[in-house]
């Protein structure tokens, strides 16, 4: 699996592409901590993706993930992200992962990989 950095600077419109290319996508969250063997499902199954976001609070950038439909929509704050990554494995998207200051890992991982060139739009550091 590739991790490939997004430059702070993109991570807005990484965000507005990434959204609309997975909308409605099934997606798992998982979070971990630097010493966590096994990262923290935050909701059980799988949900769809209705958006990836970027924001600031303060001087510290945070990524509001929201999934599920209607009643079941929920959107998980990660606070303090110093890191946006695109995963891949060879050619396929796989998914996100957002690193936070205090070591905590977030990973959204897709049900399935899509190759690049099943998606529109991708983000300058992603070609």
């Amino acid at each position: 699996m590739a991790d490939i950095a997004i430059a702070e600077a993109e991570w807005q419109s990484f965000c507005e592409q990434f959204t609309r290319q997975h909308h409605g996508w099934r997606v798992r969250l998982h979070q971990a901590g630097t010493g966590a063997a096994d990262p923290k499902a935050l909701f059980t199954g799988e949900q769809p993706l209705q958006e990836v976001r970027e924001g600031t609070n303060g001087n510290r950038a945070e990524i509001i993930v929201t999934v599920g439909e209607g009643r079941n929509e929920t959107s998980f704050l990660i606070e303090d992200a110093i890191g946006l990554y695109a995963l891949r494995i060879d050619d396929a998207h796989r998914g996100l992962r957002i690193d936070s200051g205090d070591g905590t890992r977030t990973l959204l991982e897709f049900r399935a990989a899509a190759a690049p060139e099943a998606l529109d739009g991708l983000a300058d550091s992603e070609r």
